[in-house]
């Protein structure tokens, strides 16, 4: 893998979401305008990224390597609890914030930035796999991240588990289980459609970290070692665990790189609406976002040199 290229695709991305940070600066958009975006992008075109990742793509992936791949995304999510739920108390968090400083470190932007950065690194045939990644995460995310966050499991809702994205990616295992082809002008305009994900979900972010006042967000200091975990240590845990149970370096790849992905925008959503520490949430996601941009890069490349030294 040719770092080089790894940082000049990471910059298209950077540069994407700076349009977006310029344009809420600008207040070019009406007020709302990220949630707008937001919802266009989680309701509509994700969901045909998703599907355009096995109607377009030339899958290599088998049956079992998908079965496979599924099950150590299940395990890194194990690690990640077993990491962050230890963290926030060393890191003395409030007791009360314990489980949002957990959830920042265990849910990560791999919907908004994981398909683009895969994309980018791996190559469109290998998007499917996000797609599978993305089901555990929103089953975990809609009960385990509900109840850390608000700690009260009377708050979480089964039907907010199966979420368009989540349909999407389990139509798109049936497609793929299934060998299923649809009519090619439905796959040509899914595909069109898939297409606005990358430069819509980077401005997306950008106009979301636009309203965070820039001179606070450095403050944070417990912030810093949780960042690092979030994307250094995690990724190095995951690659040499996951290296156990297979060998295979796209699997390998790409689960580390999504790994190392910063922290979830939704995790700000769920502590606005279940009562957390949402500026805390928002100013590690300025940060974990900021610093990515430098560091998935550099695990990118490591991984590769780690990969060809047990292959």
């Amino acid at each position: 893998m040719n770092i080089a290229s790894v940082f000049s695709q990471m910059a298209v991305l950077f540069l994407a979401l700076v349009v977006g940070y310029v344009t809420g600066r600008l207040k070019v958009l009406p007020d709302g305008a990220d949630k707008t975006l937001s919802k266009l992008v989680i309701h509509v075109t994700m969901p045909c990224t998703i599907l355009n990742s096995v109607l377009a793509a030339d899958l290599t992936m088998s049956r079992a390597d998908a079965a496979v791949f599924f099950a150590l995304v299940l395990l890194s999510f194990l690690i990640f609890f077993l990491i962050g739920l230890p963290l926030a108390r060393l890191l003395r968090a409030p007791e009360n914030e314990r489980g949002l400083y957990a959830c920042l470190l265990a849910f990560s932007n791999v919907g908004f930035m994981g398909f683009p950065v895969v994309e980018s690194i791996f190559g469109p045939q290998t998007t499917f796999y996000v797609t599978l990644y993305n089901i555990p995460f929103n089953l975990l995310l809609f009960s385990a991240g509900v109840l850390l966050i608000s700690g009260d499991r009377r708050r979480i809702r089964p039907r907010q588990i199966f979420s368009t994205t989540v349909i999407a990616a389990l139509l798109a295992i049936v497609i793929f289980v299934f060998n299923i082809s649809l009519p090619d002008v439905l796959t040509k305009t899914i595909s069109l459609i898939g297409q606005v994900t990358t430069p819509l979900a980077m401005i997306v972010i950008g106009l979301t970290l636009s309203q965070i006042p820039f001179g606070s967000v450095f403050t944070e200091k417990r912030l810093y070692p949780l960042i690092f975990t979030r994307l250094l240590l995690i990724p190095a845990v995951v690659a040499l665990v996951s290296r156990l149970f297979t060998s295979d370096p796209d699997m390998l790849g790409i689960l580390t790189v999504l790994s190392a992905m910063p922290t979830g925008t939704v995790v700000v959503m769920f502590s606005l609406e279940y009562g957390s520490n949402d500026k805390v949430a928002s100013k590690c996601i300025f940060l974990s976002t900021l610093f990515s941009m430098a560091t998935i890069p550099v695990v990118s490349y490591l991984t590769s040199q780690f990969l060809t030294k047990i292959m």
